[in-house]
């Protein structure tokens, strides 16, 4: 028999696609955990898995305040019953019956920490994310996007998972840093089994520019090595400035920089500098995009 995989998702009043994403995941020829995080619905989501989907193991927010996805997902991971999780929002459905164990293929070798799940935003353009640029051909990328991913939990435990500060921006960009950092690899698997994504439409809000800018600093704050800090973090600050010029979200983008000062200075969010080589190889293919395996060990 197949090892059994948890597949945690995140939801947040999309009943009808959480319903379908879970039938999705039944579906799937290897045996599946599934663990719903909901983030305080009000459209019956709850209970709706309650009433249909009793062997759903269900993780509801009723504290009336948001969690957050970030939250959300590491509540999730944190409970699930084996190694390999696939991590997934209520609006992505799996192509097919087989891409869950597709993607447990990739774990074959011990060194991958994360594989992306590839997808389409179809509300948007048929472009194909999350995935290599070579079909037949395996890549490493700096993080995943955020859709979907397949995660090795004892990797995530053994990085330190999520930092919950972040709430919902900059999350997959931390983890895979952290993962680079201790020698495991961020895997962008060819375009062969392609999810679809159903985003929620609307430009980037207030909230969503504030929470962007405010993470971005803490992240290069945090994480840059040695002296290297003060010219990544003056360089986020001004990329965020002419970005809220663009998006004409400036005052938020303001706001959020501003918010991320006290951190730093009071030393509320310690440093916590990753090696060169990691954070090379992080900026590296964050600049070019998805590269061959082999190019970098």
């Amino acid at each position: 028999m197949k090892e059994p995989v948890s597949v945690v998702i995140t939801s947040y009043n999309r009943v009808e696609l959480l319903r379908e994403c879970i039938l999705q995941i039944q579906s799937q020829s290897r045996p599946c955990e599934v663990i719903v995080c909901d983030d305080g619905s009000t459209d019956g989501s709850v209970e709706m898995v309650r009433a249909e989907f009793p062997e759903v193991v269900l993780v509801s927010n009723e504290t009336g305040s948001p969690r957050w996805v970030v939250t959300q997902m590491d509540l999730g991971y944190r409970k699930a019953s084996h190694r390999l999780i696939l991590s997934i929002d209520e609006d992505l459905i799996v192509p097919d019956s087989e891409t869950v164990d597709w993607l447990c293929s990739f774990f074959e070798d011990a060194s991958v920490g994360i594989v992306a799940m590839p997808f389409v935003d179809v509300l948007r353009d048929e472009r194909v994310q999350n995935a290599s640029k070579t079909r037949g051909q395996v890549n490493q990328r700096h993080c995943h996007i955020g859709a979907g991913a397949m995660i090795d939990g004892q990797k995530y435990l053994e990085v330190g998972g999520y930092s919950l500060w972040l709430e919902n921006y900059r999350e997959e960009a931390e983890l895979g840093l952290k993962m680079f950092d201790a020698g495991y690899k961020v895997i962008v698997p060819p375009p062969e089994h392609v999810a679809r994504h159903l985003r929620r439409q609307g430009g980037l809000s207030e909230v969503a520019s504030f929470r962007s800018a405010r993470n971005d600093v803490l992240f290069y704050w945090r994480y840059t090595p040695g002296r290297m800090w003060p010219i990544y973090v003056t360089a986020t600050i001004l990329r965020n400035l002419v970005d809220g010029f663009k998006e004409r979200t400036v005052a938020a983008r303001i706001r959020g920089l501003f918010a991320a000062l006290p951190h730093s200075l009071r030393h509320s969010i310690a440093r916590q500098p990753v090696t060169t080589q990691a954070f090379a190889k992080f900026r590296a293919l964050k600049s070019t995009g998805p590269q061959p395996v082999e190019k970098f060990t």
